[in-house]
């Protein structure tokens, strides 16, 4: 359990009950008790002048509580919980909990060790097979097709906007080829030839 410093101008028998409420309350890892007027810096809350905050900070996001109580009084203001977060908070909580590997423990972090690894065995082999097999002094790009896919028109279109809308490192990329086809290839025709591309 984890308390603010500033703790001058508060009632210490208060503080001492909302300890007592964030006890009882089974917080996830680490819990917060931040006093009235407490710096935005440890809380994240801004500057909650009158209202204590209790609140889990776990870094299993769906396990998250903020509770609100009067500063005075000591009665519970309101209760912020994953119950109570929008559909897409609740998608994006999951998301981060599971890349982190918090979302439910040893299994989830044997998973994302499972999937790096499997990463980095594409890449390595990936580069052995292209060295082995490309040809002698070029780079070995794919030809381009003879006769293109079946994917026409419309669907084609749609496609293609939806990845440059959605993958916006993949819209860079495409930019970045397009410059090098149309204003560098055609004028270093020895590199043009060892990337592989067809004189215009």
């Amino acid at each position: 359990m984890h308390h603010h410093p500033a703790m001058t101008a508060f009632n210490s028998a208060l503080f001492d009950e909302m300890v007592a409420h964030a006890r009882s309350e089974h917080l996830a890892f680490p819990a917060m008790v931040v006093p009235p007027g407490a710096a935005a810096g440890e809380s994240g809350q801004g500057k909650a002048t009158g209202v204590w905050i209790v609140k889990s900070d776990s870094q299993n996001r769906p396990l998250r509580v903020t509770l609100r109580y009067d500063g005075q009084t000591g009665l519970l203001k309101s209760r912020e919980d994953f119950a109570t977060r929008h559909p897409i908070d609740k998608v994006i909580a999951y998301g981060v909990a599971w890349h982190e590997g918090q979302l439910f423990g040893l299994i989830n972090q044997l998973i994302g060790l499972a999937t790096a690894a499997m990463l980095v065995t594409l890449v390595v082999s990936g580069t052995v097979m292209w060295w082995r097999r490309k040809p002698d002094g070029q780079l070995g790009a794919p030809p381009i097709l003879a006769k293109p896919g079946r994917l026409k028109g419309v669907v084609a279109w749609a496609l293609l906007v939806f990845l440059l809308i959605w993958l916006p490192l993949f819209t860079a990329s495409l930019v970045i080829l397009l410059l090098l086809d149309r204003l560098l290839f055609p004028r270093l025709p020895k590199l043009a030839g060892w990337v592989g591309v067809a004189p215009a």
